[in-house]
């Protein structure tokens, strides 16, 4: 058994566990094999920033349209107003990413 005293320390994000079969990895074997499990072959899922610099060559990425919001031009009835009212939110204004999402629609170009 190993003694408390003598346990080292781990930073932490050094080591990932595989979601399909719980095999343990490095981070940067991990995410050199494209977030693929070398035992089972499990995928797992990624941002869209993280697929575009596996795809595209470094500073060849341009995203555009980052400001796209979501409307309502067909002007649907529903029972949350989609335009919206003083007491609650619009169904436009729900559905826009928040500032800390990490998944948002994204539009590019690669050069």
């Amino acid at each position: 058994m190993i003694d408390r005293s003598e346990r080292i320390d781990v930073p932490k994000g050094t080591w990932d566990r595989c979601e399909g079969c719980g095999h343990m990895l490095f981070h940067r074997e991990f995410q050199e094999n494209l977030f693929t499990c070398p035992k089972c072959d499990h995928h797992r899922r990624i941002d869209a920033r993280t697929r575009i610099e596996q795809l595209c060559d470094p500073d060849s990425f341009e995203e555009f349209l980052e400001d796209l919001v979501p409307t309502d031009p067909l002007n649907f009835k529903d029972r949350v107003p989609y335009p919206g009212s003083a007491s609650k939110p619009s169904r436009t204004k729900r559905a826009r990413p928040k500032p800390s999402w990490s998944v948002r629609p994204m539009s590019a170009a690669d050069r």
